[in-house]
């Protein structure tokens, strides 16, 4: 009878583990059920649940859970070495609470957050196409990010200012409803110490759906934080497409009179376009480089020298892990899903230029 106390528990979330994948696997051929059942009706529930409890703890909430995490091992650990259980019972008993301790992760993971890959796509919300940007439309989109940073680099002083996560939630809060899309809820942008844990792995930021924060990691360029804090919150109300959320982002940095929101949002848009017209077309990268102004330049080269050194073996190993997992959640682009960002700001004002 002992036993099957003992095993009572570590079933029961093998159960509700697998219950969340299968529903997963339903939500995914009926992506209208998960957007209406799950992202307008429990999602925003969860949202107000976590924002007024974890949310409301004066530091991070992911300290919490890596002590809990730390106290069940040692605690499951000890109890393994008890006397009562035979080398059999305890080997079969450690790997049956390894299997419920996974797959209750997954299945909590689904329910707090993970169902929302299962999403009507905004993009298809908004009728937005994901057409290749290529020759001159690639190059004039280079001058368009180049001339918007000469214009927010004069019109706002170096340095962060004021309550940075209080202004980039609200602009994201008034854009997600502008599209017509939930923003519900109060959602906290935290900073994660040590951040070098993150950043050498090649991440700034991650949407941690256990606490219910963006969290971002400790020590990156200034400029960087208001665009990167965007797009984490933006994660932290739905969006799982990456490209997706990098839209939302910009279109909340640059909407709002905010001039160290949008120069951080024109940066983001320079360094995804940069890449593919520095390898298209030599010549015309470094003609509008050059018009940069200094400050711009100064930025743009801080932020590279920032993660080159993080570059390494480690970081392109967690690059392919990243790759497979939003893979794995359906998004078949992977973490080439970013770059779908500059095709879709340009279909949004394409779209509004005709009367959105």
């Amino acid at each position: 009878m002992a036993v099957s106390r003992q095993l009572r528990r570590p079933l029961g979330w093998i159960a509700f583990g697998l219950g969340m994948i299968a529903l997963r696997v339903v939500m995914h051929w009926v992506p209208a059920f998960a957007e209406d059942m799950y992202g307008r009706g429990i999602f925003p529930l969860i949202r107000l649940g976590l924002d007024n409890t974890l949310g409301l703890l004066p530091f991070p909430a992911v300290y919490l859970l890596i002590a809990l995490l730390f106290f069940r091992m040692i605690r499951r650990l000890r109890f393994h070495e008890r006397d009562f259980y035979s080398r059999l019972q305890r080997l079969g008993t450690m790997v049956l609470s390894l299997v419920a301790f996974f797959l209750a992760a997954a299945g909590l993971f689904l329910f707090l957050w993970g169902f929302n890959y299962a999403r009507i796509p905004l993009r298809h919300q908004l009728a937005l196409s994901l057409e290749p940007l290529e020759g001159s439309v690639l190059v004039g989109e280079l001058e368009q990010a180049a001339a918007g940073l000469n214009l927010w680099a004069q019109r706002t002083l170096p340095g962060p200012g004021d309550d940075l996560e209080g202004r980039v939630r609200a602009a994201m809060a008034g854009t997600l409803e502008s599209m017509d899309w939930p923003a519900v809820g109060r959602p906290r942008a935290r900073t994660f110490y040590p951040g070098v844990l993150l950043k050498a792995f090649g991440v700034s930021g991650i949407y941690n759906p256990f606490t219910g924060a963006a969290t971002l990691a400790a020590g990156l360029p200034p400029v960087t934080r208001p665009f990167l804090m965007a797009h984490e919150l933006a994660h932290a109300w739905g969006i799982t497409d990456e490209g997706e959320a990098n839209l939302a982002a910009f279109l909340a940095c640059t909407r709002s009179a905010d001039a160290e929101m949008a120069y951080s949002a024109h940066l983001a848009w320079w360094q995804y376009l940069a890449g593919p017209v520095s390898r298209s077309n030599t010549d015309a990268f470094s003609r509008i480089s050059a018009q940069l102004v200094p400050r711009v330049q100064g930025d743009l080269a801080a932020i590279r020298a920032h993660w080159r050194q993080y570059s390494g073996r480690l970081m392109r190993a967690a690059r392919q892990v990243n790759n497979m997992y939003l893979r794995s959640q359906g998004l078949a682009a992977g973490v080439l899903s970013y770059e779908s960002f500059p095709a879709l700001l340009r279909s949004w004002r394409r779209a509004g230029a005709a009367g959105r």
